[in-house]
């Protein structure tokens, strides 16, 4: 989803072996949008919700220079690379909510999906979602 639409409400889709391993190419991707939420005039707000993404070849919801995102009770399930990714770190207000990742596996794309030394600090393998920015409300997130 890229800047310049009038309205995106993503909710009650399975999507099963999307994503390449390469930049830019994930099941669900936000991309330089700046608001999505009432401060960028969306009203409703822009929200994903009630996902079932699996077997994904890279991530599940990546969200790139976009703030104010509601992501909703998404599951996320063998995945290459951190399942819940916000990309470069000037995202805000973007908000994870009961969102699950698991068996998410290193993928190749970023040195933070490997099995780097950066990430054995966090857990062994790869980590469900990485967040770069602090300024983002996880709520019973869980992996």
């Amino acid at each position: 989803v890229e800047r310049g639409f009038r309205a995106v409400h993503i909710s009650g889709v399975e999507l099963q072996h999307m994503g390449q391993q390469t930049m830019g190419h994930y099941p669900v991707h936000f991309h330089m949008n700046g608001d999505v939420d009432e401060r960028g005039g969306y009203d409703p707000p822009t929200a994903v919700t009630d996902l079932s993404i699996h077997h994904s070849f890279s991530r599940c919801v990546t969200i790139h220079s976009s703030n104010g995102l509601m992501v909703k009770d998404v599951v996320g399930y063998d995945t290459l690379g951190h399942c819940f990714f916000t990309e470069d770190g000037p995202e805000e207000r973007n908000t994870f909510d009961h969102c699950l990742g698991l068996m998410v596996r290193a993928g190749m794309l970023l040195p933070s999906d490997r099995d780097s030394k950066m990430c054995r600090h966090i857990t062994e393998g790869s980590y469900p979602g990485y967040v770069a920015n602090p300024r983002q409300d996880c709520r019973y997130h869980t992996h």
